[in-house]
Order: structure tokens, then sequence, then C-alpha cells
């Protein structure tokens, strides 16, 4: 019975197929050509989802290579940094002037006063310090010039300052003091410290005028200030001993 009813559901199916004009061999055919349509969209879609993979490993590795390579660039960057942001290496007490450094109020300060004066330099600075105190506060010299930058009484009385005052300052607290002094001459960074230092009413003379004569006092006290060994100092070398090149 089961066998006379599968035996005419396929009668009837043939019977439609043969009214739509379709045969066996044409479902066959059909049925093949279904199958490689199917092959050919799985494929591609199999390719299509394992490109993308293959495309992510190539972009992970060259992202990797990439920041390992800024990475590595931003270490020598740093390396470059410290190198050039060292201070003056002619100082005669570079260890005091690192030390200095590390004080980051005091290099907060100066750094406002380079922003503040064109042509103040951090070397500059740290030059005029080692050679007038050596990075010590508390200096005193014989002359009785106090502090970093070995300010006199007289000076230091016009700002309002005694030297015991300036001597319990912090070094952060002097420079601010120095700046005082140094506005009091209408400082501007367009000349050097040096010649603040060594003597201001000179400060607006062209470069090339003697300050101290071969064979004065102050000739002799400052050998590094002469023009030559033999020569006589002059604004330009005042200022080219403190870092400062006209």
């Amino acid at each position: 019975m089961y066998k006379n009813l599968l035996l005419s559901a396929r009668e009837s199916a043939d019977k439609r197929f043969a009214e739509k004009g379709l045969n066996e061999s044409s479902f066959q055919s059909f049925s093949v050509d279904e199958g490689k349509l199917v092959s050919k969209v799985s494929a591609g879609l199999i390719n299509k989802r394992q490109a993308p993979e293959t495309e992510t490993v190539e972009e992970d590795d060259f992202l990797t290579k990439y920041y390992n390579r800024l990475h590595e660039q931003n270490k020598e960057l740093k390396a470059q940094g410290s190198t050039t942001t060292k201070v003056t290496p002619d100082l005669k007490h570079p260890k005091s002037a690192e030390t200095l450094r590390d004080d980051t109020a005091f290099m907060s300060k100066l750094n406002t006063m380079i922003d503040k004066y064109p042509g103040l330099t951090e070397g500059e600075v740290f030059k005029i310090i080692d050679g007038e105190s050596a990075f010590d506060p508390k200096a005193v010299s014989g002359a009785k010039a106090a502090g970093l930058f070995q300010m006199m009484p007289d000076s230091l009385a016009e700002l309002g300052f005694t030297s015991q005052e300036l001597l319990a300052m912090e070094p952060t607290e002097q420079l601010g003091v120095y700046e005082q002094y140094l506005k009091r001459w209408d400082y501007d960074g367009s000349y050097g410290l040096g010649i603040v230092q060594a003597a201001p009413a000179y400060r607006k003379s062209s470069p090339d005028t003697v300050v101290y004569k071969k064979g004065s006092a102050a000739w002799k006290q400052n050998p590094g200030w002469r023009s030559s060994k033999s020569g006589p100092i002059t604004k330009r070398s005042i200022e080219a001993y403190y870092g400062r090149a006209e």
C-alpha cells in the first residue's frame, strides 16, 4: 500500500515537471549547476571571511612594528633631551650645578625669567652662580658679598634687604632678589648678565669697549675676563666668559 502511495507521489511529481517542460535530466542538470553555484558562493564567502583575518594579522604586525619603532625613537629623543638640557659643560662645579637644577621651584622661576627676558639662558645664569658662589647659597666673600649671586650689602640695601636676610632665603627666593637687582639696571635680556655683575655701568656700551685696563686690580683678579692672555678686559670678553656671545 505504502509503495503504491510512493509511486503515485512520484508519478504526480513527474507529471507536474512534464507540464512545466522539465524532465529528470533537466532536474539533475539544475541540481549540478545549483551545486556549482552554491559551491562558488560558499567558496566566495569563505574567502571573504578569510581575507579580513589575513589582513588583520598583517595590520597587527605592521602596527606592532610601528609602535616598537616609535618606542625606540622616543627613547632616543629622551636620551638626546637629557644630553642637551645639561648645564654648561665647562662649569667648575658641575655636580653642585645638577643639585641646584633638581630644585624644581628654582628651575620654574628661572624658566619664567628666560621667557620674560629674550636672550637670557640657563647656561648663562648657571655660569654666573658657578663663578660667584660655587652654587653655595650661604656663601659669603671677604668683601661681604653674599648668596648665590654674591650681592653686596649696599646693593641689597637699595632693594630693601640685608645680607642676613638674603642668606636665610631659599635659592628660589635669592633668584627673585637677583631679578629685582637686574630690574634696577633696566635689564631686558639684550646684554649679558656678566657685564651686570662686573661693571653694570658698561651694560649698554659697544662690545669692544675696554672695561678694565691691563694691570688694573680687576684685570689681575679676573684672568678669565680678559680678551686674551695679556689683553684688556672688554665688555665682549666678560660676556663671553659667562656664555653670552655678541
